[in-house]
């Protein structure tokens, strides 16, 4: 049986580094590159338009840094932070594409040599994010249901109860 334990485990980790390597990549190509970049963009050519343009931005780049350090909490095994730092950052991620993509439909914006909507360059260059996002919560859910995880969980527990459970000392010596 320990085998069969044995077996599963070392299977679990080599998938669980598989996912754990995919995750640095897809967050240094999709959220470090194209979110940041394209926050970066959308606040360098302000110009002269409405500050949500500015706004959206900023918002991008909050959520760029909010996801980056989910990856990074993920690979350092706080899972359940990782997970819903990520949830909170993609959220703000695409809060911030829905809304450009709305003033960018609205300002009439295309791409002069291929007349191809910017609310549709918007969306290919952020829309990718869903990658490193659902990488990331597979990889908290591996590492967080793992044999060695729920064993360490389950002694921190005995241990927690045990020092609830402790007698009390004496207040009156006899």
């Amino acid at each position: 049986m320990s085998d069969y334990i044995d077996g599963r485990e070392r299977k679990r980790r080599r998938i669980t580094l598989f996912f754990k390597i995919l995750l640095i990549i897809l967050t240094v190509v999709f959220v470090l590159c194209f979110d940041l970049l394209s926050g970066i963009g959308w606040i360098s050519t302000y110009g002269g338009y409405d500050s949500t343009y500015s706004a959206m931005g900023v918002l991008m780049i909050v959520s760029v840094g909010i996801m980056t350090v989910s990856a990074v909490l993920c690979m350092l095994k706080f899972n359940v932070t990782a997970v819903i730092g990520e949830i909170i950052g993609f959220g703000m991620a695409m809060l911030a594409l829905i809304k450009m993509m709305n003033f960018a439909d609205a300002q009439g914006w295309s791409d002069p040599a291929s007349m191809q909507p910017a609310s549709d360059i918007f969306r290919n260059r952020v829309l990718p994010t869903v990658a490193p996002f659902v990488v990331l919560i597979v990889t908290a859910a591996l590492q967080h249901f793992s044999y060695d995880a729920r064993v360490k969980r389950r002694k921190k527990r005995e241990e927690k109860e045990k020092l609830e459970n402790m007698p009390a000392p004496k207040i009156v010596e006899d």
